[in-house]
């Protein structure tokens, strides 16, 4: 039992189920399960306070391999036809949701036809990104209304799925999963048919891109 009053078994499934990919070559007994005891040991000595062998980890992890499911066929057939593309300089904005908002940020936003924008309406507001170079001038026809969040300098990045991703459970939770595992936090998510669109930073861009795609290749391979 460690100082936190965690089994070095826990810290073991903790570190591996932030990544779903190594989630998978675990359950599917194709990993090296030296490498990763060597990967995963500086954060379970953390957590136990005290040194820990690598061997103990070992035998941890195939306990855990025992105990899971890889990725199901029809999640891997999913992402393996889907595809990733990014548009960079990108905007939200979120305004209060009232009675005439939503008209409001319609009028606002018909004006930049060649614009890419992505709406999303909840209960409490309206999100929308934009384009960031047409920011300014949305914003100035907005005058008026309740401005909840305004941030610049991000991402969009659409993962371009076939029609069964409607159908088929676990997908989305495995994409933003991948995307987690590489320290990267969502801006915001949405999704429009068969497309998933997260935002992110700009700078974040790059890893998110390269972590979606190495997920799209496992799943293909």
């Amino acid at each position: 039992m460690t100082k936190n009053g965690y089994s070095i078994a826990r810290l073991v499934r903790d570190s591996v189920q932030i990544d779903v990919t190594l989630q998978d070559a675990i359950y599917r007994d194709i990993a090296n399960l030296s490498a990763v005891a060597r990967e995963i040991l500086p954060f379970i000595q953390k957590g136990v306070g005290h040194k820990v062998s690598q061997e103990s980890i070992i035998s941890a992890l195939k306990r855990m391999r025992k105990s899971g499911n890889p990725l199901s066929n029809s999640i891997r057939q999913v992402i393996a036809r889907s595809s990733v593309s990014v548009r960079t300089d990108v905007a939200k904005f979120v305004v209060d949701r009232s009675r005439d908002t939503l008209e409001a940020v319609l009028r606002a936003i018909s004006s930049y036809p060649e614009a890419f924008i992505h709406m999303a309406e909840s209960t409490s507001g309206i999100t929308a990104i934009v384009d960031e170079k047409f920011l300014d001038n949305i914003m100035a026809k907005l005058k008026g209304l309740r401005l909840l969040e305004r941030k610049g300098s991000l991402a969009s990045i659409t993962i371009h799925s076939p029609k069964e991703i409607i159908d088929t459970p676990g997908c989305i939770l495995t994409i933003y999963s991948q995307v987690s595992r590489s320290g990267i936090n969502i801006q915001d998510t949405t999704s429009s048919y068969t497309d998933t669109i997260i935002v992110v930073d700009m700078k974040d861009s790059g890893r998110a891109f390269e972590s979606l795609t190495e997920l799209i290749s496992l799943c293909r391979s």
